[in-house]
């Protein structure tokens, strides 16, 4: 469905490019969740916001590569076309639906803004409610003229949903859809988009920096660091198994409540590298327990045991240092 093939971006500021994507590949299948995966700054945003193309100067420039949706190249649309596939063919969901919700606006119009005005209001409003309900809202056909701040902050992660599946996309974008919202709410919004996937056989780039959402969501995963794709393939195996020392130090960083032995948390000691950073060889070396001096050479992506790493040492198993203690 979705196929990205070296894509590279770059921020500008000050006549300055700073490079914040490098020649990154993957696929989204039709009807599968692809799950990118990473810490903040690693560029996952970026390329989200490319395959929209929302990424332009003053602000950035797509400088090579290529987005195809269906074997269209996004890249190459027309700025008329492209609005056309935005409206039609791509769903976006918000990280933050209360700030992506106009706050004059009723919940009704933000969904009936995305229609055709060509259907019938009766028609418009019918599709409306019956979409609305599927998401779990309940009175749906009262509750059309409420605004944004008389619903939760999960109730709003729906109407952006209704939104976004609105027009019935073949591609569904969603930027860490759950951040805002508690815990509880975050699992029912997972199980709605995941229901909604496979009833309408969406394809869906599912944007988060956790592993957890991602194990639980997503059929495969693309993990990225400093701009770079690491690891990519099945969610199990790269999730189960991770071959490169950065996955491997994610996997071990998640928190596991059914462990009572008060046992240190890990973490990944020092920071991922600036964009404008001048770098040499792997981006990850410098935080590396790995690090050797092959790694002053970036290797490329191979495949080893159903999955593809970019790493010299890839499988080598060593446990991440330990930084924090639980409280």
């Amino acid at each position: 469905m979705l196929q990205i093939e070296n894509l590279r971006v770059a921020y500008l500021h000050d006549n300055r490019r700073s490079v914040a994507v490098r020649d990154v590949s993957f696929d989204v299948p039709t009807g599968a969740t692809v799950g990118l995966v990473g810490e903040s700054g690693s560029g996952k945003t970026t390329v989200a916001l490319s395959v929209m193309r929302l990424i332009r100067p003053p602000i950035g420039d797509i400088e090579a590569g290529s987005v195809r949706l269906d074997g269209v190249d996004l890249l190459k649309l027309s700025n008329k076309a492209m609005r056309t596939t935005l409206h039609g063919d791509i769903g976006y969901i918000p990280q933050d639906p209360t700030a992506a919700l106009d706050p004059l606006c009723k919940i009704g119009r933000h969904v009936d803004e995305t229609l055709s005005p060509k259907i019938p209001k009766a028609e418009r409003r019918a599709l409306i409610i019956s979409l609305l309900e599927s998401l779990g809202v309940r009175n749906a056909a009262t509750r059309l003229g409420s605004y944004p701040h008389e619903f939760s902050g999960g109730m709003c992660q729906r109407v952006a949903i209704a939104t976004a599946l609105a027009r019935g996309p073949k591609l569904v974008i969603a930027d860490e859809p759950t951040t805002a919202l508690d815990v509880t709410t975050q699992l029912s919004i997972l199980r709605l988009l995941d229901a909604q996937r496979r009833e309408r056989n969406l394809s869906m780039l599912f944007v988060t920096h956790d592993l957890a959402v991602a194990q639980m969501l997503c059929q495969y995963v693309v993990v990225m660091y400093a701009g770079e794709v690491v690891e990519k393939g099945p969610t199990a195996e790269v999730i189960q198994r991770p071959r490169h020392p950065y996955t491997r130090a994610l996997v071990g960083a998640i928190p596991q409540p059914t462990d009572k032995s008060r046992a240190r948390l890990r973490a990944i000691p020092g920071q991922p590298p600036a964009p404008a950073q001048d770098r040499v060889g792997c981006p990850f070396a410098p935080r590396c327990p790995l690090a050797a001096d092959a790694c002053k050479v970036m290797p490329e992506l191979k495949e080893l045991d159903g999955v593809e790493v970019a790493c010299w040492k890839a499988g080598v198993e060593e446990e991440p240092r330990v930084v924090a203690e639980t409280r």
